[in-house]
């Protein structure tokens, strides 16, 4: 085999590493943002549950707890 055809080889072979880790890598990323989504997702439904208990015991009756929530949520994300 010649040089070239050697290094042509090597160069290959290294570009296949390289796009392999760099895709472990996103994945990698990915995987941790799914992950404090969950997270995050898992925080707001037990602060909701929360917020649910606490409005019952202040005597927010069922059928108003919708708007009670919603005007919740509309004060949470002005601006956005």
């Amino acid at each position: 085999m010649t040089n070239y055809l050697i290094l042509s080889q090597l160069s290959t072979s290294a570009q296949a590493y390289f796009i392999i880790s760099t895709r472990e890598t996103e994945l990698t990323h990915l995987l941790v943002e799914q992950e404090k989504r969950l997270h995050l997702r898992e925080r707001i439904s037990e602060n909701n549950k929360k917020l649910a208990q606490a409005a019952s015991q202040a005597g927010v009756l069922s059928p108003n707890f919708g708007l009670f929530q919603d005007a919740g949520y509309k004060e949470r994300y002005v601006g956005l």
